[in-house]
């Protein structure tokens, strides 16, 4: 998921305490007490488990989902939470907080020309030496613009590209402020702590355009056994219906399967009578078919109710989920109709905007409704958390 810097506006986490500390002492009457104070210390400490103290999962699975050959890499991430207090519930997204390339690194210190144990003073970590910064908390994707005006002017790009045969003149005090700082990138869940147990399963993208993602490619290339940093977000919204009759419809290409594949897992594992009716699209049926064994046999098992497919590269007209929505869409009238709920996950550039028109037209088409009208009833459907979308 793409993810703004919003560490670069922030302030410095010990003001925030001071702040907040002060706030609460003088709305009590008692700056002067030490009771007060310890109460407000202990108050704001991190919590461990959290964006600003994540723990330590380990590495169990990392599966190839695409076929060889495929142009495509995806992953099945599996992260072993048993030595932490982590809980989750299908809907949450997992924060994982990533590490830079050795090689980037390496060229960062060349360019810089430092010596890796400089001590550099990080907002949030102290003194570190500067290796630690760069492997860290330093973001060597993207150029900050402080550091593109210290190379000279160059248009924005790949950082490493840059940096590439650089030689920058920088004192130790101001190397911090040329980078943007490391961000968490956070992925849906997609497991159910029914059927993973104490492991989280992830599904990940690996990007590789325009240029290589920092997260997606460090998980990629670790071993069995290595440690990630990671917290979990519990979603505000992206929640399965309370009632376990309620029936659902899934509309999720590509990655956007990933916490439908856990809706999935738990209402199978609970015996949910609702019924569930999933939407999956990729490029091609036999290089990208993600889980296909799972969920052939949840529809096999009758938990999934129904599966409808658009692999678009498959055939000579490009088809998409939107597409074979609209193809059985009196079908999804009468869901809706009878109360089903619409979840959507994944791209919300495009795959969110036409899934959203293409729900319209079937309710104008199928409800025999004015577009006016139209809007009203998905209008309610939001109101009723009925219609929820998990998009990036």
């Amino acid at each position: 998921m793409p993810f703004l810097d919003r560490m670069d506006c922030e302030p410095d986490f010990e003001d925030v305490v001071e702040t907040w500390r002060g706030a609460v002492l003088t709305s009590l009457g008692q700056r002067e007490s030490g009771a007060v104070t310890a109460v407000a210390e202990r108050v704001a400490e991190p919590v461990a488990g959290t964006r600003d103290m994540p723990v330590m999962a380990r590495l169990q699975i990392n599966q190839r989902l695409c076929a060889s050959g495929c142009e495509r890499d995806t992953r099945r991430i599996g992260l072993d939470l048993s030595e932490t207090e982590l809980m989750w519930a299908p809907g949450d997204a997992l924060g994982v907080w990533p590490c830079n390339p050795l090689s980037r690194v390496e060229m960062a210190l060349r360019a810089l020309n430092l010596p890796e144990e400089t001590p550099i003073v990080l907002r949030g970590h102290g003194t570190v030496g500067l290796k630690e910064a760069l492997l860290r908390h330093l973001d060597l994707s993207r150029p900050h613009p402080a550091m593109l005006a210290a190379l000279g002017g160059p248009a924005p790009g790949f950082l490493p590209d840059l940096l590439k045969g650089a030689s920058l003149r920088v004192a130790t005090q101001d190397v911090p402020a040329l980078f943007r700082r490391m961000q968490p990138r956070l992925y849906s869940i997609a497991s159910s702590p029914f059927v993973s147990g104490r492991v989280v399963e992830l599904t990940v993208g690996i990007n590789s355009a325009p240029w290589p993602g920092v997260c997606s490619n460090w998980l990629a290339g670790l071993e069995e056994g290595m440690n990630v940093p990671v917290f979990v977000q519990p979603t505000t919204h992206f929640r399965l219906p309370q009632d376990d009759a309620a029936s659902i419809i899934l509309i999720g290409p590509g990655t956007g399967i990933a916490p439908f594949r856990g809706f999935l897992q738990d209402r199978a594992a609970r015996k949910a009578q609702g019924k569930n009716w999933l939407f999956f699209g990729e490029r091609h049926a036999e290089e990208s078919f993600y889980y296909r064994d799972e969920l052939e046999t949840f529809l096999h098992e009758g938990f999934l109710t129904r599966l409808d497919t658009a692999f678009s590269r498959d055939q000579a007209e490009r088809i998409y989920v939107q597409d074979r929505m609209e193809q059985v869409g009196a079908d999804i009238w009468q869901w809706l109709r009878e109360g089903a709920s619409v979840y959507v996950c994944g791209d919300a550039t495009r795959m969110a905007r036409d899934v959203d028109a293409a729900l319209r037209r079937i309710v104008v088409r199928h409800g025999n409704l004015s577009m006016e009208a139209a809007e009203a009833f998905v209008a309610g459907l939001t109101r009723e958390g009925r219609y929820l979308r998990d998009v990036y």
